[in-house]
């Protein structure tokens, strides 16, 4: 079996070393029933990435099988796109990775090979996101760790930063150019074939000892920043299903290949559907969603303190919502990566 992983990375030198050591320990480097082959993705870099993944040991040590791309142009949709279609077409499964995570288990890459390989009814095996909360040592780092968001659904949602799926599965998606949030639109497009059928059995799953750390944002500015990014990602993607939704059946597929070159198709879509007359350009439902979780969560009076907590990060939501709202009225909502 031929597995290929994919370190997508932009200006992260800094990072990628740390990450490249946890690679280096894996123990699926040893497995001789595995092809193993790993690709930088350094894409719009203005720093030493290429150079940094370069002169690191793993590099010398898988020799051919290490392959940097220094790819011009940015944007983690576009290098999706090229690392699945154009770098990887022999691989039978396709692993993709941020490069600012931590792999804290040598079994993780083959745990997540051996799994998606026993269930022929899956089409991609998550890694668990764990929050790694050694840094949040002030008061706002601790609240917006408590506040970040649920990750209960984790097993059933595409989480970017670690995730592997059957390569002939990919090799049927593209992403379009300038996606906020690839994941979620990815996670409907396994779900619905490209939406050319409603969503049918999950096709996505997990297992909890497969797992990553990331390093949750540490400061509110760097909350806020994230947290619209999600907003807008999602309200985009919401838009583009409506558009697909819309288009004849059995060609939904072609528009999204001709999006994945097309650096103007998201915009050109936003502007035919956005802003909408009952909400604007956000659905008012990211407004209440952490809220509703919250008090969704509430089963007696030992969850008073979170209840006391609902009021400021409604307000944070508020912040986060109005400011989508501005930035995707602007016309900038498709440029946060």
């Amino acid at each position: 079996m031929r597995i290929g992983f994919g370190i997508f990375a932009h200006n992260e030198a800094r990072d990628l070393p740390r990450l490249l050591d946890d690679i280096r320990a894996q123990d699926i480097l040893t497995d001789p029933a595995i092809d193993f082959e790993l690709h930088l993705l350094a894409n719009g870099c203005t720093d030493d990435t290429v150079q940094v993944a370069r002169s690191h040991p793993l590099a010398s040590r898988l020799g051919a099988a290490f392959v940097l791309h220094d790819l011009a142009e940015g944007g983690k949709s576009r290098t999706w796109n090229r690392y699945v279609h154009d770098f990887t077409t022999d691989c039978d499964m396709l692993g993709f990775l941020d490069a600012d995570i931590r792999l804290p288990d040598p079994g993780l890459f083959s745990g997540l090979a051996q799994s998606l390989a026993a269930r022929p009814e899956l089409l991609a095996f998550v890694s668990r996101p764990v929050a790694d909360a050694a840094g949040a040592r002030t008061p706002i780092a601790r609240a917006i760790l408590r506040g970040g968001g649920s990750s209960d659904d984790w097993r059933h949602a595409i989480c970017g930063q670690c995730y592997l799926l059957r390569s002939e599965v990919a090799r049927g998606i593209h992403l379009p150019i300038g996606l906020p949030v690839e994941d979620g639109f990815l996670r409907a497009m396994l779900l619905t074939d490209c939406m050319e059928r409603a969503e049918g059995p999950m096709v996505i799953d997990g297992d909890p000892s497969l797992a990553h750390l990331f390093e949750p944002d540490r400061s509110l500015p760097g909350f806020l920043r994230h947290q619209e990014r999600i907003v807008v990602g999602s309200a985009v993607n919401a838009a583009l299903f409506a558009v697909l939704d819309e288009a004849p059946p059995g060609e939904r597929g072609q528009i999204l290949a001709r999006a994945a070159s097309d650096p103007g198709w998201i915009p050109a879509r936003l502007q035919e559907r956005l802003p909408d007359r009952r909400f604007g350009w956000v659905p008012w439902h990211f407004l209440f969603k952490r809220s509703k979780r919250i008090l969704t969560g509430v089963r007696s009076s030992r969850d008073l303190p979170r209840v006391l907590r609902v009021p400021a990060y409604f307000l944070l939501d508020l912040i986060v919502f109005l400011r989508s709202q501005m930035r995707l009225a602007r016309g900038i909502g498709t440029d946060f990566w």
